[in-house]
């Protein structure tokens, strides 16, 4: 199981496909294998070997008109199976005329403390996981916009630099739990809502959220048709037609 430190996950081919991929039976090196560009290799080399094998001849013809005897393109076919019969791993399916590789990749996750075997993936049998490996995911990072408000959103008082409290900084928590997302709180240069400039562009929280400075925005924002037109709203959490939140900070 991985801590919650920051990682990656590693898919590696193993060594029988280096040998695969290269057409040698030991000592595959597979540092500086490029899988795409050693199969194509590989294969232009045996359409080379089977055109010259099936003995198929160029015939003269025309952009407007077809040859009188085409050429047909069964010793050719045949040509080619046969040198992919001498490629272990490597499979020729005649109906899609399609030349299948016999993968195999060993997944490892890693981050800075621990490495874990997850499994394996290949071809035929698909994705097997180690019965000893646990799924940790890596939890999602935020940046929150917001503004200082009163009781919204305040510098909380003794404590360290970056602590806030207030009525969005709880939801934001209560976010953050449910939907499993580490967060930082981001403020606008400006320290302005949002509003309309001259030359098109936004200021504020929602320019800072429509240029993607930002992931979202967590703030008392109003709803209005202008500003839709350049982010996405949910349901309101708070109506001011009613209901007070006390200045209790």
């Amino acid at each position: 199981m991985l801590s919650s430190a920051p990682g990656v996950t590693l898919m590696v081919p193993t060594e029988k496909v280096c040998c695969t991929i290269r057409n040698v039976i030991n000592e595959c090196e597979c540092i500086t294998l490029i899988i795409p560009r050693e199969l194509t290799i590989g294969v232009m080399g045996r359409i080379v070997s089977a055109l010259k094998t099936s003995g198929v001849k160029n015939i003269a013809g025309t952009c407007g008109q077809a040859p009188t005897t085409p050429s047909s393109t069964k010793p050719f076919y045949t040509a080619i199976q046969a040198e992919i019969d001498k490629w272990p791993n490597i499979e020729w399916i005649a109906d899609k005329m399609q030349i299948a590789p016999q993968l195999e990749f060993s997944i490892t996750a890693v981050n800075s403390t621990v490495t874990s075997e997850v499994g394996t993936w290949n071809t035929k049998t698909r994705l097997k996981l180690n019965p000893n490996y646990k799924h940790s995911p890596i939890r999602r990072f935020f940046k929150v916009g917001a503004v200082l408000s009163r009781p919204w959103l305040i510098r909380k008082e003794g404590g360290e630099p970056g602590e806030y409290e207030g009525y969005c900084v709880e939801l934001t928590k209560r976010l953050a739990e449910y939907m499993e997302f580490d967060f930082e709180f981001k403020f606008p240069k400006d320290e302005q809502y949002g509003a309309r400039q001259e030359n098109g562009s936004w200021n504020g929280l929602v320019g800072d959220l429509a240029n993607g400075l930002t992931d979202m925005i967590v703030a008392p924002l109003t709803m209005t048709s202008e500003r839709e037109e350049v982010i996405d709203f949910v349901a309101p959490y708070f109506d001011q037609s009613g209901i007070s939140i006390g200045n209790y900070l």
